[in-house]
């Protein structure tokens, strides 16, 4: 089964539904799903058949009967790309085409350099990148689905006029964009093509941001944008995107971050950018298996199920409170009703924070009300770690030990959004922390918590978490 909570303003999670959810809601527009990708206002659900889109759909984003099933496929609130069966990445552009990405070779950026640095290379970042004007190319149509309503648009051929956000560096303008549909035509320079002699790869991994791109290819090789990114001399084994940062994964299980990192999203120590791969030094000696970059925070989950946490901790999201102990955002009593139509709150034992547990009762018509403002204590749970530290943290800027169950707890999974973090435990359980001003922990009710909390699931098998939202999979 396929659980939902936060925000449902587009109807993204439950049809018909309230514009907040805060417990988790059974999503009755998929069944089942292998792959979740989370924006804003829309979710992409991929299925054993096909891909499906619940909420809003904007202008500039594909209908999902026109991506492969076989496609990888990446979305942000105003950008979709996506890797082909080929191993190519397309983009969808305004003109309701997919245009192919070309990519550089780590020699291409620096051979001509006589060894300079990439970052001498490269423009300031977060900066919309520059495409040609004057290219034709055909649109991906009978390959997949032989009959695609494109609107007025030409059925074969359009002006490659503006792509936009699509690196946290900048696209040099001698770049093309050329369709990788077999059969297409593509109209380039030749003096320019000679020059960036661009090379397709095979690509295994993609990610995207309105402000960035980031993907991995077939020999471990991370790029930003169409630009290879050297990190170490190891290959990548797994990519994480943040608002503003980066982070990747080594083989050998080092993490690297770059980017934006004015509040501590890097995690080398201190606030600062960085236009280069960093290897995280605290980590170094741990084999990392899994990292997740949150919109300004990061967490990386080692192969002893240890969870680390480093970034911004303005909601409680690395799982430490952000406040004085005077002044806790836990209060005694979370006055707050919901129209969540199922009571899932009950299922759960016992709250971490203060042991407490909403009620739940059905009215008239048979919605139901979580009264969170009726809270009976409860047994301690044994899972928490009754020495833990409670350190305030506001702003983190080097990894440190989530140290809140004991140590015979151990995690198999570690999901962020914006401002929120979900944990998923070897027993099926899942705990949330930080922002849930929509309900995205998941909770019964909108406070957000500065530790984690038990979400009211059991037997979940993955977890998914984007902007405000989180889902679940259960078994």
């Amino acid at each position: 089964m396929i659980y939902g909570c936060g925000n449902n303003i587009s109807q993204q999670l439950l049809s018909n539904g309230p514009q907040v959810l805060c417990c988790p809601t059974k999503v009755t527009e998929v069944i089942e799903a292998n792959e979740v990708q989370i924006a804003f206002s829309c979710i992409l659900w991929r299925t054993e058949e096909s891909w499906r889109l619940t909420g809003y759909k904007a202008r500039n984003s594909p209908p999902y009967d026109v991506i492969h099933p076989d496609w990888k496929v990446a979305v942000s609130e105003n950008r979709t790309a996506a890797i082909t069966e080929r191993g190519s990445v397309v983009l969808w552009d305004k003109e309701n085409r997919w245009r192919m990405l070309t990519f550089q070779t780590i020699e291409q950026s620096t051979g001509n350099s006589q060894g300079q640095d990439l970052e001498k290379q490269r423009d300031d970042s977060f900066q919309l990148p520059k495409v040609c004007e004057a290219e034709t190319v055909e649109s991906y149509n009978q390959t997949v689905h032989d009959k695609v309503e494109m609107g007025s648009a030409n059925k074969n051929h359009c002006e490659c006029k503006s792509v936009q956000g699509l690196s946290l560096q900048q696209i040099p303008t001698d770049s093309r964009l050329i369709s990788d549909i077999p059969g297409s035509s593509s109209t380039l320079d030749d003096k320019n093509s000679q020059e960036t002699k661009q090379s397709q790869k095979s690509f295994q991994k993609l990610l995207i941001e309105d402000n960035a791109l980031l993907a991995i290819d077939s020999d471990g090789v991370a790029y930003s944008s169409n630009i290879p990114v050297q990190v170490g001399r190891q290959q990548v084994s797994e990519i994480s995107l943040g608002k503003e940062h980066c982070m990747a994964l080594t083989k050998d299980g080092e993490v690297y971050t770059w980017g934006g990192g004015m509040r501590g999203q890097l995690g080398t120590g201190v606030l600062h950018f960085s236009d280069v791969p960093l290897q995280v030094e605290n980590l170094h000696g741990l084999f990392i298996k899994s990292i997740s970059c949150g919109g300004w925070h990061s967490t990386a989950l080692s192969d002893s199920g240890d969870v680390y946490v480093w970034g911004w901790n303005e909601s409680g999201q690395l799982g430490y409170p952000f406040k004085t102990k005077e002044k806790s955002s836990l209060n005694i009593s979370l006055a707050h009703r919901c129209q969540c139509p199922e009571p899932v709150c009950q299922e759960v034992t016992s709250y971490p924070m203060d042991g407490m547990i909403c009620e739940a009762k059905g009215d008239e018509i048979g919605v139901t009300s979580h009264d969170c403002s009726r809270l009976r204590p409860q047994e301690k749970d044994k899972r928490i770690n009754p020495e833990r530290s409670k350190d305030v943290l506001n702003v983190q800027a080097s990894p440190k030990l989530l140290s809140f169950w004991v140590e015979s707890c151990s995690l198999t999974d570690i999901a962020c959004g914006d401002q929120h973090t979900l944990f998923l435990l070897d027993d099926g359980s899942v705990w949330s922390a930080g922002m849930n001003k929509y309900g995205q922990l998941g909770l019964g009710h909108t406070e957000c918590y500065e530790e984690p909390a038990e979400v009211p699931l059991k037997n979940v098998t993955k977890i998914f978490a984007g902007g405000w939202n989180s889902i679940f999979v259960t078994s």
